[in-house]
């Protein structure tokens, strides 16, 4: 392949990938009370003191989100969702995962 073919097949996948992932904002914010119920009952279930900081990995907000891992990887392409990764593994911060939610109930309620 050339590299004009090249660039023109990633200028695609780009463009799908955006659309893929205002359809699953779209979602996100439609489940938006059984996702904010799944963070409070893991948020209760943490015996720590300092609620603020508490921190999960990808798998485990892959199922408190309801998504797939194609559609976290493009949240945090986009930077959606803050992360940082440790020793190979990304860690979030719950209250990081909120202010997303709530940032985007807010922008799909404008709409």
């Amino acid at each position: 392949m050339k590299t004009a073919e090249q660039n023109k097949i990633k200028l695609r996948k780009m463009e799908l990938d955006k659309k893929y992932i205002a359809r699953k904002l779209v979602e996100i914010s439609k489940n938006s009370p059984i996702i904010f119920s799944n963070l409070r009952k893991f948020k209760s279930k943490c015996k720590t003191s300092y609620k603020y900081r508490i921190f999960t990995h990808e798998k485990h907000l892959i199922k408190l989100l309801k998504i797939n891992q194609r559609t976290l990887r493009l949240l945090r392409d986009e930077e959606y969702i803050k992360h940082f990764e440790l020793v190979g593994i990304n860690i979030y911060v719950l209250s990081d995962i909120y202010n997303f939610i709530r940032a985007n109930n807010k922008y799909q309620k404008r709409k």
